[in-house]
């Protein structure tokens, strides 16, 4: 029977760490994913066009190359392009996290890690995929996250059923996180949606946005729905205790 004809999600995994491929081999499986293992970039990148992994956990330090260029050989590839990538690594550095989400990567952690927060993370992009595929903007016009729906034919938002007033910035806000729930949005990709062809900005006026957006749509108290990642931009979950 191939990988693919099971029902649980591939989860490739690229480190040089044994230990650490051997720990993540047993949790993953406990938490019903299928696990393959690699140990350098260029087996990594085989066995990425081998198997078609549903999603790629990628260190940035490796034996034979650079993570970010695994990320860009990967991304570059008919077949390998649409697996998301999480990239894992020890370093917290911001030029290197930001480096591999501008060229392809979809989210990073930084070890040590919890299980259940990777877990969390990978299920999220997942269910994240699978929602674009089946019920993206293009086919429904509409996103429902929680109390939240975005019409984009009608150009209204409306929260609890109630039509929501948002400006055109907030609105394509909005927008954005709602079609990317769960993963990572860098500040430079939120510049861009909200202003692209235009003067940009200065970079604080994107806090300004998210902050109205916030007072607007009831998410003012911890846990918050729009998390901010300190440095590099927000992420907005689908599900949160408010």
């Amino acid at each position: 029977m191939s990988l693919k004809s099971r029902n649980s999600p591939i989860v490739l995994v690229i480190d040089d760490e044994v230990s650490y491929i051997d720990g993540l081999s047993s949790g993953l499986a406990s938490e019903g994913f299928h696990f393959i293992g690699a140990q350098s970039g260029s087996e990594g990148i085989e066995k990425a066009k081998k198997w078609l992994p549903d999603i790629i956990l990628l260190d940035l330090t490796l034996p034979d190359m650079p993570g970010d260029k695994v990320v860009e050989k990967l991304s570059q590839d008919q077949d390998t392009r649409s697996a998301p990538i999480i990239l894992v690594s020890a370093r917290d550095s911001e030029v290197d996290i930001v480096l591999g989400l501008q060229i392809g990567a979809t989210d990073y952690v930084t070890k040590p890690f919890r299980l259940k927060e990777l877990v969390a993370r990978i299920r999220a992009i997942l269910r994240r995929m699978e929602h674009s595929s089946t019920l993206g903007v293009k086919e429904s016009n509409k996103i429902r996250v929680g109390h939240i729906e975005v019409d984009f034919d009608r150009y209204e938002v409306f929260m609890s059923g109630k039509p929501l007033p948002l400006t055109p910035s907030e609105f394509e806000l909005l927008a954005l996180f709602v079609t990317k729930p769960g993963m990572l949005i860098l500040r430079d990709e939120i510049m861009t949606h909200l202003w692209d062809g235009q003067d940009m900005p200065d970079p604080r006026t994107v806090d300004t946005v998210v902050r109205k957006l916030r007072d607007k749509t009831g998410d003012t108290k911890p846990p918050s729905r729009i998390i901010t990642v300190r440095g590099i931009g927000f992420r907005f979950e689908e599900k949160y205790g408010g």
